[in-house]
C-alpha cells in the first residue's frame, strides 16, 4: 500500500513541477530553456538531458542537465543520434535501447564515451513546422519509458520550441529598420511601438488577427482613441508607463474580443532607448503580441491527459488488489465446498445403513432436505468460483502473452462477472451461441484478460446507453457470437436497445478523449484502448447504430486452428489398482483446515498422510521419510512452496517423489511467472478451489503414467 501511494504522489509531483515550471518562466529565454531541459532529465530520472540546436552542421548544446564536466557542448553533426533525429524530423517520440551494440556506438562519440544504453529524444519545431533541434534525455541502464513519460518529453519540447520562436523575434527585433520591418510584416505576432504619451509609432500587418481596424489607422493615435475598452486601455497605459519608468521589459497576458472571438493574447514590452542618449532614458516601448489560445488549450489538454494516465494508474492499482482479493477468497472457498462434500458424503452412508421402506419415513425426508440444502450451497459455491475465476482473469498480471482462448469460454465467463451487477439496473444479458451444428470450440490468439477487458468495457458502454435511455426500465444486451469459415473469422457482436448514435458520433468514435457522456462520466479513452488491443490480435471493431434505436458493436478476429483431440482415458482397471496401493504423501499448506481436507480425501485411498505448515517444517521432514507424493501451496510464511520445492528436488530421497503445486491463482499465470523452472521442478497442479474428484484424478494421473 505505502508503494502505492508513493506511485500515486510521483503522479501528482509530475503535474505540479511542469505547471510551476511553465507558468514561472521568464522573459530570458536561454534561462528559460535551461529550467526546461532540466525540468525534462529530473522527471524522467535520467542519466543527463540535453537540448542541442542545429546550426550550419554544428550541434550546439544549450541546454544542459548533469552533464559531465569534461563533455563538448559544441561539436559537429554527423553521426550524432540528436542530428539524424532532427533530419528525420519525426512527429513521435524516438526511444532507442541497446545504444552500445547500434552504429551509434561508433558514429556518435557520446555513446562510448560515457557508456550510454537508452536514448529517449523528441524533435523541437519552430511554430511554422520546422526543426531547429532536438531535445533528449540519456541513461546509462536499460529504460523502459510510459507513455506518460512520452507525453512530458513531448510538452517540455513544445515549450522549448516556444521559446524559440521568442529568440528568433527578439533577435530580428535588434536587426536594421529595414530588415525590422520585413520580419514584423511576416511575422504572425502584432508588433507596436509606442512613444511617452502611449501614441502608436508603428504597427505591424499582423494586428489584424486581434482587431478589425487597419494597421494604418493605429498611427498617432492612443488606444482610448481608437474606441477601445476603458478598462482595457486603461490596464494597457498602466503597464506601458511601468516599462518607460522601470526601464525594464514587463509580460502579461489579457483576453481580448475580435475577429476569431475571444482570444487570450500574451504582450511583451520592451524598453527601447536611443544610442545618442546618455542618461539611459526610455523613449520608446516596442510591444509582441502573440496569440496564445491555442497553447494554453494545449497546456490544458496535456495537464488532462496527465490527470487521465494518472486516473488509470489507480485503476491498475485496484486491478492488483482485486487480484489479491480473489486469491485469498479461495482458501476459504475451499474448505466450504470440501465440508459441503463431506458431509454429504456421510449422509449418504448413513443413509445406506437406514433399512427403512416408509414413504414418509421422518429420518429419510430429513436426509433428503439436508441434501438438497447442501446441493444449493454447491450450487452458490459454483457461482463464487465463476466470478472469482473471471476476477482473477480481469485482474491478471498484463503480460502481453498470447494463448489460444475459447471464445464462447471466455464470452460466458465475462456474462458471469457482470450479470448479477447489470441486473440491479434491470439490465439482462443474453448470449445467442454459434451454430448448434459446429464441430468443434472455436478458438482465437489473443491476451485473455485483455479481450476481456474490451469485452467488459463494450458491455458497460452499453448498459450506460440502455440506462441514458430508459432509465430504471432498463434494457436487453444480447451477446451474439458469429463464426464464418469461408473467412476463418469469428464475431462477437454486443447489442443493446440504448440511446444509439448518430453518424457524426460514429465518425468520431475511436478518436482517444471523444465521448458521448457527460462531464466527468466518462473519459473517452475506453473504446480507443479497446481498438487498439483487438488491432493487436489482427482483428478490428465494427460499429453500426442508430440514434434512439440502440447501437452493435462487433469485435472480429481470425480463428486460430489448434488441435482438439480429447485427451487420453484411464481404465477402470488401473483406477482400481491404484485405489489399492499405499505410499505416503505430505501436505504442506499454511492452512490447518486445508491440510485437514486433504486428509480427509486421501486416507480412504490407504495413503499415509502427513502434514507441515510451511516449507522449512516439510523439508524436515522429507529428510526423515520418504514421499511418494508432495502437496504444496504457493504463498507460506518462511518459506515459500516454490524456494521449498526447489530445495527440496535437490534431495537424493526425492527423486522418485510427485510434486504437485496448490496455488490460488491461475495455472497460466505461473507457468509463465516461472517458465524456466517450472517443468523441471513441478509435475502437477491443482488449482484452488478444488473438488475430492480433481484431487483423485490427478493423483491418478500422475500413479498411472
Amino acid at each position: 500500500m505505502i508503494q502505492k501511494n508513493h506511485s500515486i504522489n510521483i503522479h501528482e509531483e509530475r503535474l505540479q513541477k511542469i505547471s510551476n515550471c511553465i507558468s514561472g518562466l521568464g522573459l530570458d529565454f536561454s534561462e528559460n530553456i535551461q529550467m526546461l531541459t532540466s525540468l525534462c532529465g529530473e522527471l524522467l530520472n535520467g542519466t543527463c538531458a540535453l537540448y542541442s540546436r542545429l546550426n550550419q552542421k554544428i550541434l550546439y548544446s544549450v541546454g544542459q542537465w548533469n552533464t559531465s564536466c569534461d563533455f563538448n557542448p559544441i561539436d559537429k553533426a554527423d553521426g550524432h543520434i540528436c542530428h539524424d533525429l532532427i533530419k528525420n524530423n519525426e512527429s513521435k517520440v524516438t526511444v532507442m535501447e541497446n545504444l552500445q551494440e547500434t552504429a551509434y556506438a561508433y558514429s556518435d562519440p557520446n555513446v562510448k564515451k560515457y557508456q550510454l544504453k537508452t536514448y529517449v529524444g523528441k524533435v523541437v519545431r519552430y511554430c511554422s513546422g520546422l526543426p531547429i533541434g532536438s531535445l533528449c534525455v540519456v541513461f546509462k541502464e536499460d529504460f523502459k519509458v510510459t507513455c506518460e513519460e512520452k507525453n512530458i518529453i513531448t510538452l517540455i519540447a513544445s515549450s522549448i520550441g516556444r521559446e524559440e520562436d521568442r529568440r528568433q523575434a527578439e533577435e530580428a527585433l535588434k536587426k536594421s529598420e529595414t530588415n525590422f520591418r520585413t520580419l514584423v510584416d511576416n511575422n504572425t505576432d502584432a508588433i507596436m511601438r509606442f512613444d511617452r504619451n502611449f501614441r502608436h509609432l508603428f504597427t505591424s500587418r499582423s494586428v489584424s488577427q486581434f482587431v478589425t481596424i487597419p494597421p494604418e489607422d493605429f498611427i498617432g493615435k492612443t488606444h482610448k482613441e481608437l474606441g477601445f475598452p476603458e478598462a482595457l486601455y486603461h490596464e494597457w497605459e498602466k503597464n506601458l508607463q511601468k516599462v518607460f519608468d522601470s526601464g525594464e521589459p514587463f509580460e502579461t497576458e489579457f483576453e481580448l474580443d475580435g475577429p476569431k472571438g475571444k482570444r487570450i493574447v500574451n504582450w511583451r514590452l520592451l524598453p527601447e532607448r536611443s544610442a545618442e542618449n546618455n542618461n539611459n532614458k526610455v523613449e520608446t516601448v516596442m510591444s509582441v503580441a502573440r496569440d496564445v489560445t491555442d497553447l494554453k488549450n494545449s497546456i490544458k489538454e496535456k495537464l488532462l491527459m496527465q490527470s487521465q494516465l494518472f486516473h488509470a494508474s489507480k485503476l491498475a492499482s485496484l486491478g492488483e488488489l482485486a487480484a489479491g482479493v480473489a486469491h485469498e477468497i479461495n482458501n476459504p472457498l475451499t474448505i466450504i465446498r470440501a465440508h459441503a462434500t463431506i458431509i454429504s458424503d456421510l449422509i449418504k452412508a448413513k443413509m445406506q445403513h437406514i433399512d427403512c421402506h416408509c414413504e414418509n419415513c421422518n429420518y429419510c425426508s430429513n436426509y433428503d432436505k439436508e441434501l438438497t440444502f447442501l446441493k444449493e450451497q454447491f450450487q452458490a459455491t459454483e457461482r463464487i468460483e465463476s466470478i472469482v475465476k473471471g476476477l482473477r482473469k480481469y485482474a491478471r498480471e498484463d503480460t502481453n502473452q498470447l494463448e489460444n482462448i475459447d471464445v464462447e469460454e471466455i464470452v460466458d465467463e465475462t456474462k458471469n462477472l457482470v450479470v448479477n451487477i447489470f441486473s440491479k439496473d434491470n439490465i439482462s444479458i443474453k448470449i445467442e451461441p454459434d451454430s448448434p451444428n459446429k464441430s468443434k470450440p472455436y478458438f482465437v490468439k489473443a491476451n485473455s484478460g485483455k479481450l476481456q477487458q474490451v469485452i467488459i468495457n463494450l458491455l458497460t458502454n452499453a448498459k450506460d446507453a440502455i440506462i441514458e435511455a430508459n432509465g430504471s426500465m432498463g434494457g436487453n444486451i444480447t451477446l451474439k457470437i458469429n463464426s464464418d469459415n469461408s473467412e476463418n473469422i469469428i464475431a462477437i457482436a454486443i447489442s443493446d436497445n440504448g440511446i444509439g448514435m448518430d453518424p457524426m458520433q460514429i465518425e468520431k468514435i475511436f478518436v482517444p478523449f471523444y465521448t458521448t457522456k457527460e462531464v466527468g462520466q466518462g473519459t473517452g479513452l475506453g473504446i480507443s484502448i479497446s481498438n487498439s488491443i483487438i488491432t493487436s490480435f489482427g482483428g478490428k471493431i465494427l460499429v453500426e447504430s442508430k440514434k434512439n434505436f440502440g447501437s452493435t458493436f462487433t469485435i472480429v478476429l481470425p480463428i486460430e486452428e489448434i488441435s482438439t483431440k480429447n485427451p487420453e482415458k484411464i481404465n477402470e482397471e488401473k483406477l482400481n489398482n491404484f485405489s489399492k496401493t499405499k505410499g505416503n504423501i505430505l501436505i504442506v499448506d499454511d492452512e490447518k483446515m486445508i491440510r485437514n481436507i486433504f486428509k480427509i480425501y486421501l486416507r480412504p485411498l490407504n495413503f499415509q498422510v502427513d502434514e507441515a505448515a510451511n516449507g522449512e517444517e516439510a523439508l524436515k521432514m522429507i529428510e526423515q521419510k520418504n514421499y511418494t507424493y508432495v502437496i504444496s501451496d504457493l504463498k507460506m510464511p518462511i518459506m515459500n512452496g516454490h524456494v521449498f520445492i526447489e530445495k527440496a528436488k535437490k534431495l537424493a530421497c526425492t527423486s522418485n517423489t510427485k510434486f504437485i503445486i496448490i496455488t490460488g491463482h491461475q495455472i497460466s499465470d505461473y507457468q509463465h511467472k516461472y517458465s524456466d523452472t517450472v517443468n523441471k521442478l513441478v509435475d502437477a497442479y491443482i488449482e484452488k478451489p478444488f473438488s475430492k474428484e480433481t484431487v483423485i484424478e490427478t493423483l491418478n494421473k500422475l500413479g498411472l503414467h
